[in-house]
């Protein structure tokens, strides 16, 4: 299967506000003897590229090409999205660097995977005339099907140099999709399409239209505000988005969502803005677009924190049988290579027997996947558990472990091993992250050397306490009552 920007290579152009996104992940059990507040202890850092860097990164994994073309500080902050957009394999030779501008950083505090605190480091600074003379010549200098501003208010995109990039593109050919800020639309004349959401649609109306709640009748009503603008989708949450044609001879059309477990909203307005960019370069229709726009706006609110959305992710979201079978995530060893291809996004590796799959593996896997964008597991064969575990070990045989562990939503592709260990499983695909439980040593973990070697991460996840198979085989054995709990 092909996703439509994939037929075409579609190139997209990625112009507004770039920050960092940080993430500190850790846990709450105790108040601070100092003041009667939480302590929170942090476990992980993670750093991703936010905003329009965030619409850029969506654009690249998903299968297009992008440019980002936009400002950063000559800071450390800056110096530190430029690396997180590197390892997407997106260029930052078309980042301006200004001193003394400060990069936006906005770090998210978790703790037992809820969000507790955002903070934001910011200070909004709009560009000057020659730092707009230099974000335009860069651009003019760039080949691209579509331009997709990403406006957050914070001073990239002034109405002046607004105006220019959207003549630009249009003197090219090119089309141009806007995901709008602020309370005046007007420098975002001549737009194929804007994508607000419904509190900034009603932000850039007057009052009484502002208290509308109707998708269709707020796009109306910013189309007739603001006579220059063209077609409108307006993003509406749980209830979906509609699109809103400027030809009043044609029919409004409502994507509804569908079911999700919402985890995180952050960024899902980058993945709508960057695949209706993508689908605007392909000869595709509304409804196509608004079908693959949904999907991946559906798949982001389940990750934590700001992500993108992968090509694979897409594809399997909009598979028919994905909905009924978890089988297609099988891959024999010998064709994982083959299955990830060119993957740009961020691979993790786990491994184990996962023999009686347990509240505790969920965990585990689930804490695995948020450390990047596409999670392998790999299975010891039944011969290579019983030589790990004894000759009464597995308890499940191999088809059915990965027949279990595949049926998590949390987990994108499973595999298994023969061997003791899987380093030569681990050579064949090079992951960037590969993850054990904590209760192993760095330098005892199979395979840690490879994916060091190769500029990769190894990271331990603490375990869910109480919870083991050998504990439950255990229990079994010995006729032990009641429920394996939680200490």
């Amino acid at each position: 299967m092909q996703l439509p920007w994939e037929k075409n290579a579609v190139t997209v152009l990625v112009m507004g506000d770039v920050m960092l996104d940080e993430c500190l992940d850790g846990d709450v059990k105790r108040i601070s003897p100092e003041a009667p507040v939480p302590v929170h202890r942090v476990v992980e850092r993670r750093r991703m590229a936010g905003g329009a860097a965030n619409a850029a990164r969506n654009v690249q994994l998903a299968g297009g090409k992008t440019y980002l073309c936009a400002v950063v500080g000559a800071d450390e902050v800056g110096a530190q999205l430029r690396a997180a957009l590197r390892q997407d394999g997106i260029s930052d030779d078309y980042l301006v660097r200004a001193a003394p501008r400060e990069t936006i950083r906005k770090t998210r505090i978790y703790a037992q995977n809820q969000q507790m605190l955002r903070v934001d480091h910011e200070r909004i600074q709009v560009l000057n005339a020659a730092e707009q003379q230099q974000l335009y010549a860069t651009a003019e200098c760039l080949q691209f099907d579509v331009l997709l501003l990403s406006d957050y208010g914070k001073g990239t995109l002034p109405a002046p140099l607004t105006a220019r990039l959207i003549a630009l593109a249009r003197g090219r050919g090119s089309k141009v999709v806007v995901d709008p800020c602020g309370c005046d639309f007007q420098h975002y004349a001549d737009a194929d399409l804007i994508t607000p959401n419904l509190p900034e649609a009603r932000r850039a109306l007057d009052a009484v239209v502002a208290q509308q709640n109707d998708g269709e009748q707020l796009g109306r009503a910013l189309q007739q505000r603001y006579p220059r603008l063209r077609d409108v989708l307006v993003t509406m949450g749980k209830r979906g988005m509609i699109y809103v044609p400027l030809a009043t001879t044609k029919t409004s059309v409502l994507q509804r969502t569908r079911a999700r477990e919402v985890f995180d909203v952050s960024g899902a307005g980058d993945t709508v803005a960057a695949l209706m960019a993508l689908a605007a370069g392909c000869d595709i229709s509304v409804t196509q677009a608004l079908e693959l726009a949904s999907h991946g706006a559906g798949l982001v609110v389940e990750k934590r924190g700001t992500q993108a959305v992968t090509a694979a992710e897409l594809k399997r979201s909009l598979s028919a049988d994905d909905i009924h079978s978890s089988t297609h995530k099988i891959v024999a060893p010998q064709q994982l290579s083959h299955t990830l291809g060119n993957s740009s996004g961020r691979i993790v590796f786990t491994n184990g027997c996962f023999d009686i799959l347990h509240a505790g593996h969920v965990a585990f896997l689930e804490q695995a996947r948020a450390r990047g964008d596409l999670l392998i597991v790999a299975l010891n064969s039944d011969r290579s558990v019983s030589r790990l575990k004894g000759s009464a070990r597995p308890i499940i045989p191999l088809q059915a472990r990965l027949r279990l562990v595949a049926a998590l939503s949390c987990v994108d592709l499973v595999s298994w091993f023969e061997e003791d260990t899987p380093a030569a499983l681990i050579a064949s695909i090079n992951p960037q992250v590969l993850v054990k439980g904590a209760d192993w040593q760095t330098q005892d973990i199979a395979g840690a050397d490879i994916v060091q070697r190769q500029g990769g991460t190894v990271t331990t996840i603490p375990l869910l306490r109480g919870h083991s198979t050998t504990a439950i085989v255990d229990r079994v054995r010995d006729g032990a009552d009641g429920a394996v709990t939680n200490h």
